[in-house]
C-alpha cells in the first residue's frame, strides 16, 4: 500500500526536530506532529556535545547556534574545599575537541526547526495531538486530532517514530512497560541573566556544591545566561521555595551584587528509567519516551539525538533499499546499553553530589582525591567523555572499555583545505580510511557494483595522489596528528567506520593485500552482520 508519508514523528521538542533534520537531510517523506505550534519558551536542556553537534552538520545550520565551550567543572565540599575539578581540556586526546558546550535552548531550538522547515519533504501538523495507532498488515495508520477545530483525521505511515517526551502516547500505545532505576529527585531549576559574567569562573563554567545540608548546581552559560539547580529538602514548601526572598539567600554568595533578572522558577522530580522495548515492529521511541535519566552527565537531550541518529542511517538505508530490513532490529540493542549506561553513571553522580551525612561527605572527599591521582581515574567519573561502547550490534567492538574514540571517530581535518573534514567526504555513508596505502588499488566490478549500492566512501591518507577504477575513492592528506595517533594508538593499518561515525571495526591487512581483497573481507563482515 502507498502510504501517505514514509515516516512521522510524533513530538517536535529538540529530540523530534533533530529527527526533523535528519529526514529532511535523506530526503525521506515525512510528518511532524506535536501539540504545540511554538517552541517552548523556556530553557530546560543547557548542554549539548560536540560529539551531537557533528549530527547536524552536514544539515548545514549548526554555525548559527551559539555555544560555550565549557572549560571544567568544580566540585565544592560543605566547607568550600573543591575535592574534585574536571578540566574538559585536559581530557582531550586529538586536536579534534570532543567535550560538552552550553547552549540556550530556546534559541537552540529554533535553529533546529528554523532548518527543518526548509526541506521539501518534511511536512507539519503543530496543534495537533496523536490519539492512538493501529498496525493493519504492513503499514501503520494514525489517528491525531486538530486542537483547533476538535476534528479527528487519520494518516499513514511506514514508520513510526514516538519522540513524544517523557508522558509519550505512542509508549502507552505500545503497551511496554518501564525499567526503573529508583532515583528519583526533586530539585528547583532557576534560569536568569546578569549584567556580566560573575567572578566565581575563572577556568571552569560549572559548579557542583555538594553541601550535605543543600546541593546546588551553577553553570555559567551563553551571554551571560545562568541557571542555578537547588535541590529540595524534605522541609521545604515547595510553593515557598520559589519565591525569590527564599531561594536567594542560597545562591547570592555567587552573584556578588551583580544585577541579576530571573526568568523561570520550576521543579522537576529527576527519574531514572528505561523502557524494556524500544521497538515494536516499525515503531520506535526516542529521548525521554525512551529513557529519562538525572541531568548530573548532562546527557539527556544527547541521549535522545544519539538514538535519532543511531534509528535514522538505518531507517534511511531500509527505505532507499541500500540495507537488509533487519538492521533496524540492532536499534534497541546498540542504544538501550549505551543509554542505560550514561543513566547509571548519572546516578553515581548524583550520589557524589548530593551526599547525605558529613561523615559520608568526609570519605567521599578522601576517597574520590586518590581516584582522580591519575587521568584515567578522573575520567571515570565522565564515562560519556571517555567511552562507552554500543550495545551488541552492527559493529565488531571488543566487551572491554576503551577510549572514545575506538567508538565514535574523530573528525579529522584535511590539509588541502582547513575546512574540509574527513566527514565531509564520508557525509552520512559507510567509509573505509585507508593509512597510506600504496599497494594495488582496483576493485572488481562485483565489489565496485556492491559498494555502489550502499554509497561507500574509500579514503586513502597519502602524500602521492593514487586513483582507483572505483569512483568513490579519494586521496587525501590530514592535519594536525590525529590519525597517527588514532592508528598508532589502535595499531591498525585503516578503520571502518558507519554513516554515524561509530567505528565498526579497525582493520589490520597485510603488505601483499590488495584492496579488492580487503573490500572483499569488508563485504563479508557487513554479509555476516546481516547488513547486506
Amino acid at each position: 500500500m502507498q502510504t501517505d508519508y514514509n515516516v512521522i514523528v510524533a513530538g517536535y521538542g529538540p529530540v523530534g526536530a533533530c529527527a526533523a533534520n535528519l529526514l529532511g537531510y535523506y530526503n525521506i517523506n515525512s510528518l511532524i506532529i506535536d501539540k504545540e505550534k511554538e517552541i517552548y519558551t523556556l530553557p530546560r536542556a543547557i548542554t549539548w556535545d560536540d560529539e551531537c553537534r557533528r549530527i547536524i552538520v552536514p544539515c548545514n545550520f549548526a554555525d548559527k547556534i551559539e555555544i560555550r565551550k565549557i572549560r571544567g567543572i568544580d566540585h565544592i565540599n560543605g566547607k568550600g574545599e573543591s575535592f574534585l575539578k574536571i578540566r574538559m581540556a585536559e581530557e582531550d586526546k586529538y586536536d579534534y575537541q570532543v567535550g560538552p558546550t552550553f547552549m540556550y535552548q530556546p534559541e537552540f531550538e529554533k535553529a533546529f526547526r528554523d532548518n527543518a522547515e526548509t526541506y521539501d519533504t518534511n511536512h507539519f501538523k503543530l496543534g495537533f495531538e496523536v490519539l492512538s495507532y493501529e498496525e493493519i498488515d504492513e503499514y501503520i495508520r494514525v489517528k491525531i486530532k486538530n486542537l483547533d477545530t476538535n476534528t479527528i483525521e487519520h494518516v499513514t505511515t511506514k514508520y513510526l517514530i514516538g519522540a513524544d517526551g517523557a508522558n509519550s502516547i505512542i509508549r502507552k500505545k505500545m503497551g511496554v512497560k518501564y525499567k526503573s532505576f529508583k532515583y528519583d529527585e526533586p530539585w528547583m531549576c532557576v534560569d536568569g541573566f546578569a549584567d556580566q559574567d560573575l567572578e566565581c569562573f575563572k577556568d571552569v563554567d560549572a559548579f557542583q556544591i555538594c553541601n550535605p545540608k543543600r546541593s546546588l548546581t551553577i553553570i555559567n552559560s551563553v551571554n551571560n545566561k545562568f541557571r542555578f539547580e537547588i535541590m529540595i529538602m524534605p522541609e521545604d514548601d515547595l510553593n515557598e521555595i520559589q519565591k525569590e526572598e527564599v531561594f536567594y539567600p542560597f545562591i547570592a554568595k555567587y552573584l556578588k551584587n551583580r544585577k541579576f533578572t530571573f526568568t523561570r522558577k520550576a521543579i522537576y522530580t529527576f527519574h531514572s528509567t528505561s523502557v524494556n522495548s524500544w521497538k515494536k515492529n516499525n515503531v520506535f521511541l526516542v529521548g525521554d519516551a525512551a529513557h529519562q535519566m538525572p541531568p548530573f552527565m548532562g546527557q539527556g537531550m544527547n541521549s535522545g539525538m544519539r538514538d535519532v541518529e543511531n534509528l535514522l542511517w538505518k531507517l534511511s538505508g531500509v527505505i532507499s533499499k541500500k540495507y537488509n530490513p533487519n538492521i533496524l532490529d540492532s536499534y534497541e540493542h546498540e542504544r538501550k546499553y549505551h543509554a542505560e549506561k550514561i543513566i547509571k553513571a548519572s546516578i553515581a553522580m548524583g550520589n557524589i553530589i548530593m551526599t547525605p551525612s558529613p561523615l559520608k561527605a568526609f570519605f567521599r572527599d578522601i576517597g574520590i582525591k586518590i581516584k582522580s591521582l591519575t587521568k584515567k581515574g578522573k575520567q571515570s567519573f565522565y564515562p560519556g567523555y571517555s567511552g562507552i561502547r554500543l550495545g551488541n550490534g552492527l559493529h565488531n567492538h571488543p566487551i572491554e572499555r576503551s577510549h572514545i574514540f575506538r567508538y565514535y571517530f574523530p573528525e579529522i581535518s584535511l590539509s588541502e583545505d582547513k575546512n574540509k573534514t574527513t566527514d565531509d567526504l564520508l557525509q552520512k555513508n559507510f567509509g573505509l580510511i585507508l593509512n597510506n596505502f600504496n599497494k594495488d588499488t582496483s576493485i572488481s566490478e562485483n565489489n565496485c557494483n556492491l559498494l555502489n549500492t550502499i554509497d561507500f566512501r574509500i579514503l586513502n591518507r597519502s602524500d602521492s595522489s593514487m586513483k582507483s577504477n572505483y569512483s568513490k575513492f579519494d586521496c587525501f592528506q590530514s592535519n594536525g596528528k590525529d590519525l597517527d595517533t588514532y592508528f598508532s594508538h589502535f595499531e591498525c593499518n585503516a578503520v571502518l567506520i558507519r554513516p554515524d561515525k561509530y567505528v565498526f571495526d579497525i582493520i589490520h591487512f597485510n603488505e601483499e593485500d590488495s584492496l579488492d581483497q580487503i573490500i572483499s573481507n569488508i563485504i563479508n563482515m557487513l554479509v555476516d552482520k546481516k547488513l547486506l
